[in-house]
């Protein structure tokens, strides 16, 4: 079964999937090979003599310690981890020039195991949608493109039963859990916890105002306003190093920082979240809106991406397709999902125990 709970990736990694790789092209193809020289900063030439002396050991860097903003964006994402119900529609469009695509949806889950998430994807003339509906005990999805409907639905405790059901010997208990984790994610019930996991993760908070939420015939609302763009670690994970002897002219990096790639991929972000009490106290951090900023052209200077807005919405009043759209479904078993990840996992085990194994050999 495809990913289910995909609010997240349609915006964060979106600039980052196409345009990572225009990076890449750019680098590659425009820059002209120059031989027996490194890309890497103050490497040296692969014929040059070694120094003498090694360089005097430096102690490690201390890191920093997280920003205000950091540290609100840190408590945002633990919330959404423990909220357990949450009801929004959210709104998402690209403005980049010549790429056409909107996403609409609504997302609610309810105690007693009950979610209902519905998102439609406008991309240039094709159009697609699809529907999670969970009573508690039932889960359905329905998909739809164009004048096609697949559906698939199976038993919310066959999930269950089936993580259970794997041996420890087959798995540690450290390995199964984070399958199950990975169950309630995929199957919808992360809510927006893995939206702000990844904003955790990847953006670093540079400034914090603390301002008010304007909508058209509404009451203000306090927010924060939260401003960062990605964070070191991300960047290393963008832009890996360049090894020594390599001959391809500036680096990724390079080519990033002096603006000559990355069109149309996010650079720095705004988020809009609810400040319903005042910090360090307890706030729902509830999202109002999400901006990426980027270039659109080379060199260019930054401008609006896309956005990404939160609408709060009254949950269903029942949790279950029409009797028309259940004709369109059938039995799935979730026993093969829990499966083909358990063989995934064992997979990833006998590769890292090969790599030790290889490393014991070489190390003779």
């Amino acid at each position: 079964m495809k990913q289910l709970c995909a609010i997240s990736p349609a915006l964060m990694l979106i600039g980052i999937c196409l345009g990572i790789a225009a990076i890449a092209e750019v680098a590659w193809s425009q820059t002209p090979p120059q031989q027996g020289t490194s890309t890497k900063p103050g490497s040296q030439n692969p014929q040059a003599a070694p120094s003498a002396k090694p360089p005097p050991a430096t102690a490690a860097p201390t890191k920093p310690p997280p920003s205000r903003g950091d540290q609100i964006l840190e408590a945002a994402w633990l919330a959404m981890k423990h909220r357990p119900e949450i009801s929004v529609a959210f709104h998402e469009h690209l403005n980049a020039p010549g790429l056409k695509y909107a996403l609409d949806g609504r997302y609610c889950l309810q105690p007693g195991n009950k979610l209902w998430y519905e998102r439609s994807v406008r991309i240039a003339d094709s159009e697609g949608s699809v529907k999670f509906v969970i009573d508690g005990q039932n889960y359905w999805v329905l998909r739809s493109l164009g004048n096609t409907h697949v559906g698939q639905t199976f038993k919310f405790a066959d999930l269950s039963r089936a993580i259970d059901q794997i041996s420890k010997d087959e798995l540690s208990a450290e390995k199964i859990e984070q399958l199950r984790e990975e169950a309630r994610v995929e199957f919808g019930f992360g809510g927006l916890e893995p939206m702000f996991r990844d904003l955790h993760n990847r953006i670093a908070v540079h400034r914090v105002d603390e301002t008010v939420w304007k909508a058209p015939g509404k009451a203000d609302q306090p927010i924060y306003l939260l401003e960062g763009s990605w964070n070191k670690a991300f960047q290393e994970q963008l832009f890996p190093a360049t090894k020594p002897g390599e001959s391809r002219g500036p680096s990724l990096e390079e080519l990033w920082n002096t603006r000559r790639a990355g069109v149309n991929v996010p650079r720095t972000c705004k988020l809009y979240l609810a400040r319903d009490g005042a910090w360090p106290f307890a706030s729902s951090f509830e999202p109002y809106r999400i901006e990426w900023y980027g270039q659109a052209q080379s060199g260019g200077p930054d401008v609006l991406l896309a956005t990404l807005d939160f609408e709060r919405v009254p949950p269903p009043a029942t949790f279950a397709l029409s009797e028309e759209e259940r004709k369109e479904v059938q039995p799935f078993k979730p026993s093969e999902w829990v499966d083909a990840r358990k063989g995934r996992m064992l997979e990833q085990k006998r590769h890292e125990e090969d790599l030790k194994l290889r490393g014991r050999l070489e190390g003779r």
